[in-house]
Order: C-alpha cells, then sequence, then structure tokens
C-alpha cells in the first residue's frame, strides 16, 4: 500500500473514517467532515 504522507486530504479523511468504522468507535467527533472529500 502507499504511505499515509502521500495521500491527498480527502482521502486521508477517508481513511481516518474508515478506521474508526474499523473500530467500532462509541463516538466519533468530526471537524467539518466532508470539507475535503470532494475536493
Amino acid at each position: 500500500g502507499r504511505s499515509v504522507g502521500s495521500l491527498s486530504s480527502g482521502q486521508f479523511q477517508r481513511v481516518l473514517f474508515a478506521r474508526l468504522l474499523l473500530q467500532d468507535a462509541s463516538v466519533i467527533l468530526l471537524d467539518e467532515p466532508f470539507t475535503a472529500i470532494y475536493a
């Protein structure tokens, strides 16, 4: 796979979001979660 440093900001946010979902976090705090996804 690629290193996290080579991801765009939108890709990085998607990776973090996916990891949170996989960890079954009970609380997820999002700061403007969709700002960079479609950039």
